[in-house]
């Protein structure tokens, strides 16, 4: 009977009535609705969507650091399944280089070569093709910054300003150029339930990188209504 393998604990038996209601309260505040990709029907694919559920597991049960790291994961991952398959349909995509202080541009042929590319890249190459316009470009831009202060845990705190909640990051670490973060606090009061500055760094990566993915897939994403 010692060899019996027990059953995994429930949510309930694991955490205690608070922790879950704090939970529930930050899954009923993101308002939150399904997505569908379309087919699901290579791995990469598969491992965007269990990155997807991650991202809000973490951000509901309040491991706010988990719920950043993954946000950005699942944005890289959404990159390389559209980067992919326009491998597998002209037989290349086309990447451009700096070489002498001359530009030129090299050709990627291959999944495995693609996939040592780093996430600055993957949105550089989607951005030569246009697969982002202006606004969705410079989200993407200022997703990879914040993934880069987050690597060097640099993640600044927000404080409130004239009506938003607002922080200073670093575009390049090796500069002083700086971006500011705003979130408006109305959206903060609606649609969070908490202000602690990684708190709100994990709600607008989650949200923002919902935003780009869902545009990204704009052809496959269906919304349904969220499921309280």
């Amino acid at each position: 009977m010692d060899n019996i393998k027990k059953p995994k604990l429930t949510l309930k038996e694991r955490y205690n009535d608070e922790f879950l209601e704090e939970a529930e309260c930050r899954r009923k505040a993101l308002q939150y609705k399904r997505m569908h990709v379309g087919q699901i029907n290579t791995d990469r694919m598969e491992h965007m969507i269990k990155l997807l559920y991650q991202v809000h597991q973490n951000y509901y049960l309040g491991y706010f650091e988990a719920s950043c790291t993954l946000a950005g994961s699942m944005f890289e991952q959404s990159l390389m399944i559209l980067l992919e398959e326009k491998i597998n349909e002209d037989g290349f995509i086309s990447i451009k280089k700096l070489k002498n202080g001359k530009t030129y541009y090299d050709k990627i042929t291959n999944i495995e070569y693609l996939a040592q590319c780093n996430i600055g890249t993957l949105i550089s190459i989607v951005g030569y093709y246009k697969m982002l316009p202006n606004n969705e470009y410079n989200l993407a831009k200022t997703l990879q910054n914040i993934r880069n202060c987050i690597v060097h845990d640099m993640l600044p705190k927000f404080y409130l300003i004239d009506g938003h909640y607002q922080a200073e990051i670093r575009i390049n670490l090796n500069s002083n150029i700086t971006k500011i973060i705003k979130i408006p606090e109305a959206e903060i009061k609606n649609r969070t339930a908490g202000q602690s500055s990684i708190e709100l760094w994990s709600y607008f990566l989650l949200t923002r990188t919902r935003n780009l993915i869902e545009f990204l897939f704009i052809n496959r994403v269906k919304k349904f209504p969220p499921e309280f």
